[in-house]
């Protein structure tokens, strides 16, 4: 089995980003679909499975963007991936956050 990967002209599925996994020249079946856009000093997240769907309801930081798509069920590379296609350097601001939530006790 041969893996390739190209850039889709949209979303591709299994709540992965639009950077996606071909296997024998067709994307991976599954069940969601992740997009991430820089909005202020935030992101915009929505992840669009084909039934329902989640939108975030206010800019979150790239650590909020980890924690809710988790739980939501998204691995963290698919996630780690739509923010890097967001081409904010969001790293930085990540990595800050959870050392101050680390020394608060949170």
């Amino acid at each position: 089995m041969q893996l390739t990967f190209e850039r889709a002209e949209q979303v591709a599925p299994n709540c992965r980003s639009a950077l996606s996994a071909r296997v024998a020249g067709r994307p991976y079946a599954g069940s969601m679909a992740i997009q991430v856009t820089r909005s202020g000093a935030g992101f915009d997240v929505e992840v669009t499975p084909p039934e329902g769907s989640w939108k975030s309801r206010h800019p979150l930081t790239p650590t909020e963007v980890l924690e809710q798509l988790s739980a939501l069920g998204c691995h963290s590379t698919a996630i780690t991936d739509a923010l890097d296609e967001s081409g904010a350097d969001w790293r930085p601001t990540h990595d800050a956050e959870v050392m101050r939530r680390r020394r608060e006790g949170a």
